[in-house]
Order: C-alpha cells, then structure tokens, then sequence
C-alpha cells in the first residue's frame, strides 16, 4: 500500500514542477497529431486517478462531475 501512495504523491510532485516551471503557452500547446495539451493530460490523469482512487472505493471525489466529463478518455481540447 505504501508503494501505491508513494507513487501517487510522486507523480502529483512531478505534476505540479511541470505546473510551476512551464509557461502557460507551452501547456497549452497541441502538437502536431496530437489530440490535446500537457495540462488536459495532467488534468486527465489528476481526474482519473480520483476516480480510481475514491470513486471506486466509493468516496467522495475531490473533482466535479463536470470536470470528470471534460476530462474523461476520449475527450479532447
């Protein structure tokens, strides 16, 4: 269990160095063939992992509904 939260915590860590170090220009951007930007897939994996992790385990989420919609497999930009 405490690899499982390790990692968790880990990856926020390194969400969030991407968050403070880059510019909002460069979240933003879709490259070529590419269906969305680093902060829809940072925002995908913050939302899937509360779905995995407390939804599942039927908890409440710290997300919206409206924001595991927006950004759900399969949405984009």
């Amino acid at each position: 269990m405490n690899f499982t939260i390790n990692t968790n915590y880990r990856i926020r860590e390194l969400f969030d160095a991407y968050l403070q170090t880059l510019k909002l220009d460069q979240l933003n951007y879709v490259p070529e063939n590419f269906r969305n930007n680093i902060f829809w897939n940072i925002k995908h994996a913050v939302v899937t992992q509360q779905i995995l992790v407390y939804h599942m385990s039927e908890m409440p989420m710290n997300v919206s509904e409206e924001e595991v919609n927006a950004y759900r497999k399969g949405s984009r930009v």
